[in-house]
């Protein structure tokens, strides 16, 4: 790519990423931070990533870290970034609070939002979100449901909606609903907390356990939950149905959405927390996975009910259990859903997809 000016001192081409969320502590926004910072690198932009901790090894753009006591990382951040002079065409904030970071003189500004840091704001907060909104020139909302929760604090900005995806690659032609003769394996792969369903999930399991239902339960996954999950699992009929896996790595992941015939993540909202987008859906949808879902939040759009799954009432066993037995009843129509699911997946929700439209919301000059 030929850098072409924009404005004095901006470079098309350079972009500065400014994070909390990012490399080597792993999770949802970790996973989007850095994808966005390699897929820029790659396609030709001249990348600055600055985070809040040391990322312990050589990438494909420059880095920085600022590990320093919470209440002086951005005022030190933003003192780096100016004697820095990087000046970039734009730049991309994983949220409202690295906004605070980002030296006036930083080219377009991109804001990241993820649904439950806007829900029901306290005044203080919410008076701090619009302030550091209103430098926004972009609002990238995870989901339809976190954009109009972010509607309510800045009506005036433009606020687009991208699934934050960015991260998955197309899925392979081969990559079919295999397996799934015989016990029906269902996998839960998430962090082990009170909103994800899983100890209504393992109600609706038990029951029909107890009605003749073959099934193979395995849980993935680790948080502070999880001993409360195992230990009410290890009273109950399912426990010989069940594996808890604890942590996995990427390539353990890989295998067992690669078994797996159902994914089952109920998620509901549990105080101010509830489920932004729900990139576990879709990932599960990539190998051809349908999903039950939650019906709140963002999940309904990660899975669209009767279609790539069920999205039904996460915080009631009964509703979860009249879908596991709607699923494990009917073959058929669980390789539908998770047919539909990965042909959803290839059209609206691979990374390669939402990267292309963050790159024309962005007005990033793309040309070679």
């Amino acid at each position: 790519m030929k850098p072409t000016e924009r404005s004095p001192g901006h470079t098309e081409n350079r972009v500065l990423i400014c994070t909390q969320t990012f490399p080597p502590r792993m999770g949802g926004m970790e996973a989007v931070m850095y994808s966005l910072a390699d897929k820029l690198s790659k396609g030709g932009f001249e990348v600055l990533v600055a985070a809040d901790k040391p990322l312990g090894r050589a990438d494909s753009y420059n880095f920085f870290s600022v590990n320093v006591p919470r209440f002086l990382r951005s005022e030190t951040k933003r003192l780096l970034l100016r004697l820095r002079r990087f000046n970039p065409h734009m730049t991309i904030c994983d949220s409202w609070k690295s906004v605070a970071a980002v030296p006036h003189s930083s080219g377009r500004l991109i804001v990241l939002a993820h649904g439950q840091e806007y829900l029901e704001p306290s005044n203080s907060k919410k008076a701090a979100i619009q302030k550091l909104l209103e430098r926004a020139d972009l609002i990238v909302a995870s989901s339809e449901m976190t954009a109009n929760l972010v509607k309510k604090l800045t009506p005036d900005k433009q606020i687009e909606v991208i699934f934050p995806t960015y991260m998955l690659d197309a899925a392979n032609p081969e990559q079919t609903y295999a397996k799934r003769d015989g016990i029906t394996q269902i996998l839960s792969l998430c962090r082990i907390e009170e909103r994800k369903g899983l100890f209504q999930s393992a109600e609706a399991l038990n029951e029909l356990c107890q009605e003749g239902f073959e099934f193979h339960w395995q849980v993935a996954g680790s948080g502070p939950d999880l001993p409360r999950l195992q230990e009410y699992v290890a009273n109950k009929p399912i426990a010989k149905h069940t594996t808890f896996l604890g942590r996995v790595t990427e390539p353990q992941k890989e295998q067992l959405l690669r078994n797996a015939s159902l994914f089952l993540m109920p998620s509901y909202q549990a105080g101010k927390s509830l489920e932004g987008f729900g990139i576990s859906y879709t990932e599960a949808a990539k190998w051809g996975v349908p999903s039950i879902a939650g019906n709140v939040g963002g999940a309904p759009e990660a899975v669209l009910d009767g279609q790539t799954g069920w999205c039904i009432d996460g915080s009631n066993p009964q509703a979860i259990a009249e879908a596991l037995r709607e699923a494990l009843s009917d073959h058929q129509k669980l390789v539908a859903r998770g047919c539909e699911a990965k042909a959803r997946f290839n059209i609206e929700l691979a990374g390669d997809v939402t990267f292309a439209r963050l790159l024309r919301l962005s007005q990033l000059d793309v040309s070679s």
